[in-house]
């Protein structure tokens, strides 16, 4: 199941499979699968072969994201959402900023503040804006 490190971060391993809310103070690690709600003041990692899915009703709120695994839900972060090579990810992202590595596949929505090409911003000046990719 869950087990608890000096340095204030859990990890759910690969055997284990949580169904419910999870809220905590600390970091989190998922290696294995999380049905419900995730709510930290740390840092969310989902790792290589873990998997969220937080349902319609829910969603993933933490400090920042780093996702190599699968997460199915909205994601809320105050800090980086990283979505790294051979993640799949559907749902809206909603970050600081937001990477995506080649090699990830994402369907959703992204919330972020980034820089438009001078191309598509007005007047050729540096604009922020919201990008979708479906």
């Amino acid at each position: 199941m869950a087990k608890a490190t000096a340095s204030r971060e859990a990890v759910i391993g690969r055997s284990a499979k949580v169904r419910g809310r999870i809220t905590g103070e600390g970091d989190l690690t998922v290696l294995g699968q999380v049905e419900g709600e995730v709510n930290l003041k740390g840092d969310l990692v989902i790792g290589e072969g873990g998997s969220i899915e937080s349902g319609t009703s829910g969603s993933v709120n933490a400090n920042t994201v780093t996702i190599s695994g699968t997460l199915e839900g909205d994601v809320h972060a105050r800090g980086v959402i990283r979505i790294e090579s051979g993640a799949h990810v559907r749902g809206d992202m909603h970050g600081a900023s937001v990477s995506i590595e080649e090699g990830a596949s994402y369907t959703g929505r992204l919330d972020a503040q980034f820089d438009l090409p001078p191309e598509l911003s007005a007047e050729g000046t540096s604009r922020t804006g919201t990008a979708k990719r479906r």
